[in-house]
């Protein structure tokens, strides 16, 4: 297997010489993707650039295939999709990981996902078994949040060097997401040790209202390389003797991904 693969930990390099064309091109996207459709206009006042410089943009971007022009609103196209595919399958842990959350979501009848760190935030990189209604439509593949409000999150930060904490905290804050979302950097030290410990960590609708969560991390060669986590609602997660069954079928599950990986 190959020992060199990273997880994309944040870097807050700045280029001396920013080239500004391409910051535009990628902020115009940023603001398509947060959207889902955009025009004209609303870039030009979203990003304050004149309507001719964001039209070339566009046009650009759609003659490359990155964007779809629907009657003047804009959309990315699945392009970006099969980008992201291959980025995640150039880790091979995930490979491992996906076969191994699917045989996990079947036999605990659960949602099971697949988490990674990618510049700061948690991002999904694979789920199961998501037919549980509304609450899990919002946590699909390539959703991205924050670390800090997320059982995965939590359990990735408690692996990562405190240097690279304190910087993912400095570029992206703690912001609340519920009452019960950590906001206090001592408060996440403490939990972060406590996580550490006991080799998991939990999400008491810390994410979303009424939803719990448990995640074991990932980790090769004493580098974390993601999380697997059973999400499901707060009044059945809650109960001890449903969350000790659970982090039995999560450990196996993870022991299972890390062997097969090395060996």
């Amino acid at each position: 297997m190959d020992e060199c693969e990273t997880m994309g930990v944040m870097s807050d390099h700045t280029p001396n010489r920013p080239i500004k064309a391409t910051k535009t091109t990628f902020e115009i996207v940023d603001v398509v993707a947060d959207r889902g459709t955009v025009g004209v206009l609303e870039l030009a006042e979203e990003l304050d650039r004149s309507k001719s410089t964001i039209h070339s943009h566009l046009s650009t971007l759609e003659s490359l295939g990155y964007l779809i022009n629907d009657e003047g609103r804009y959309r990315l196209s699945l392009k970006w999709f099969d980008h992201g595919i291959r980025a995640r399958n150039e880790r091979t842990v995930f490979d491992v990981a996906t076969k191994e959350i699917r045989a996990l979501a079947e036999t605990i009848d659960e949602p099971v996902w697949l988490y990674t760190e990618d510049h700061g935030r948690a991002v999904v990189v694979d789920a199961a078994n998501l037919d549980g209604g509304d609450d899990y439509k919002v946590a699909r593949v390539g959703w991205r949040t924050y670390l800090h409000c997320t059982s995965s999150g939590k359990t990735i930060l408690a692996h990562l060097p405190d240097e690279t904490v304190d910087e993912i905290i400095a570029r992206h804050g703690l912001p609340a997401e519920t009452d019960n979302t950590i906001t206090s950097r001592a408060e996440l030290e403490r939990e972060l040790v406590t996580i550490r410990e006991q080799g998991y960590a939990t999400n008491d609708e810390e994410t979303a209202d009424g939803i719990y969560a448990l995640s074991v991390p990932i980790v090769l060669d004493e580098r974390v390389f993601g999380a697997v986590c059973i999400s499901g609602p707060a009044y059945r997660l809650s109960k001890p003797d449903v969350q000790a069954s659970l982090l039995d079928s999560l450990f196996e599950t993870v022991n299972r991904i890390e062997l097969t990986y090395k060996y």
